[in-house]
């Protein structure tokens, strides 16, 4: 094997691997969108949850239920990173869902490209240009209005709507670093913090952004912890600012953080003021990004109003609510 097609193997090996953001730090944005949106939509998305969860394999169930006192809506949030091997129509089809118009041409795609955006902070290098994560997002509204109202294939629309909008706020899943030759990192994948082990890198840069510089978060407590990150961070971003939906915009405004993510040397790990300013940085990103897809909610996912006995939950570990349960719909959205 020639080393160039070493580099190439390798590198889709790590992209096929890396999570764009690590699980607990996706439940945690959507749960700050949870505290934003208005309890009408909460309903609706709450009802669309529901089957999926019903129809989910036993297996995800089970990782599901690890993160209590959360929204259902806010658990199913990172399982795109778990569906990246399967194409679209397999994924629709496990769910008993109609895939919208929108994605009838990527039915036979996986949606492994689908996280990021290849793009050289440094240089004008002329990368891949397939699907990324910025046309996903696009590509998604577009299916979730297409989609029946209180079907499946609206549910998926809306969690992996949510995901690729908490994607496209972590820096490494919009830029990377490339050489004068044009020899991409691949999102700081390539990047290594630590000696490489056989030729491979143990610990990269897009691995630390990915953990939100290790920042900890303990799957009981996370509507606490958005509560409390909502306290502090929310009051530094403008209407404006939460308001702007086009994810090209969300590009340009954290294309110059590369500076930073860069500014750490390779092979070893970062120094206390770089994680100190970078977990900061990170978690206000996340913030953000939470209030942009619970303003995306507020304005897009209209009411259901459904009529219904009064449902008591037994299983605490489920994401509960009168208006999801034993229902029969009056209105669609």
């Amino acid at each position: 094997m020639t080393r160039r097609v070493f580099l190439i193997v390798f590198l889709l090996n790590f992209y096929v691997n890396a999570q764009a953001w690590f699980f607990p730090a996706h439940v945690l944005i959507t749960q700050v969108a949870m505290q934003k949106i208005k309890p009408s939509v909460a309903n609706t998305i709450s009802h669309l949850m529901v089957p999926l969860f019903d129809n989910s394999p036993k297996k995800l169930k089970s990782q599901l239920r690890q993160y209590p006192h959360v929204s259902l809506f806010a658990r199913f949030s990172y399982v795109p990173d778990l569906w990246r091997k399967k194409t679209l129509k397999e994924l629709f089809r496990e769910y008993r869902a109609t895939l919208p118009e929108a994605l009838q041409p990527y039915a036979g795609q996986v949606t492994t490209t689908w996280h990021y955006i290849n793009k050289s902070h440094n240089n004008a290098c002329q990368l891949r240009g397939e699907m990324n994560v910025l046309k996903a997002i696009t590509l998604m509204r577009k299916a979730y209005h297409e989609s029946r109202p209180h079907s499946p294939a609206r549910g998926l629309c809306l969690i992996l709507l949510a995901h690729f909008v908490e994607d496209a706020h972590q820096p490494l899943h919009q830029f990377g670093q490339s050489t004068k030759r044009c020899s991409y990192d691949a999102g700081g994948n390539l990047f290594c913090l630590k000696p490489r082990e056989n030729g491979r890198c143990p610990y990269s840069l897009h691995m630390l952004w990915d953990s939100a510089l290790a920042f900890r978060i303990n799957k009981k407590k996370i509507t606490l912890l958005a509560k409390s990150l909502l306290a502090r961070e929310q009051s530094q971003f403008s209407l404006a600012e939460i308001a702007e939906q086009n994810p090209s915009v969300w590009q340009k405004l954290i294309m110059p953080l590369a500076p930073f993510v860069y500014s750490t040397p390779q092979g070893r790990y970062p120094d206390k003021a770089y994680l100190h300013k970078g977990r900061r940085l990170a978690l206000s990103l996340m913030v953000l990004s939470g209030l942009r897809l619970a303003y995306w909610l507020n304005h897009h996912v209209k009411r259901l109003e459904v009529h219904c006995r009064v449902h008591h939950c037994m299983n605490t570990e489920i994401f509960c609510h009168p208006m999801v349960s034993n229902y029969k719909t009056v209105l669609s959205v």
